[in-house]
């Protein structure tokens, strides 16, 4: 009985899972983003992408109260859209009442130092870091050119939750 309750229990667990990032799949609004490549393959994971994006790095910024946000927080960036692609705005720590936002989490603070003019630099993580791919696919990533564009699709629900939805190379969607 307890073995039975503890497998339907992680069942509800993952299926709550799927939903709510299919739930934001649907009903999200969409941004796009460039992005560069960072890593094209885990041998234990197969094909993948992980890459850093323009909402991936945030500077030029402090708190309304001048404090400074610190690694590990969970932040909220308001999208400015340029282009038709999104930008990151000011960093706060409380939710925006209204607009396009992504809620991440500081991974690195870059401080300048004491008596510069310089603002910090911020590395964010989205959830969204990650495109998987085609097993044997995961080449073209090798020999990316300065030349070629890349970007996503991100879809984005009203608490900031992101979910990558496509992948585009040369503004084709790929693979």
């Amino acid at each position: 009985m307890k073995i039975g309750l503890a497998v339907v229990l992680q069942v509800i667990i993952i299926a709550g899972m799927i939903i709510v990032k299919l739930i934001t799949l649907a009903d999200g609004g969409e941004i796009l983003i460039h992005l560069l490549p960072v890593d094209p393959r885990d041998p234990l994971r197969g094909d993948y992408v992980t890459y850093r994006h323009d909402l991936s790095t945030v500077s030029g910024y402090y708190y309304r109260d001048e404090e400074q946000f610190r690694e590990g927080e969970t932040v909220y960036v308001p999208v400015v859209e340029s282009a038709g692609f999104a930008f990151p705005g000011e960093l706060r720590r409380t939710k925006p009442a209204d607009g396009i936002f992504l809620k991440g989490r500081i991974m690195s603070v870059d401080i300048p130092a004491q008596g510069s003019h310089k603002t910090p630099t911020y590395r964010l993580e989205y959830g969204i870091e990650q495109y998987f791919i085609p097993e044997g696919k995961g080449q073209i990533f090798n020999t990316w050119a300065p030349d070629r564009q890349a970007f996503i699709k991100v879809a984005v629900d009203s608490d900031g939750s992101s979910v990558l939805k496509q992948l585009y190379i040369d503004g084709k969607p790929w693979p």
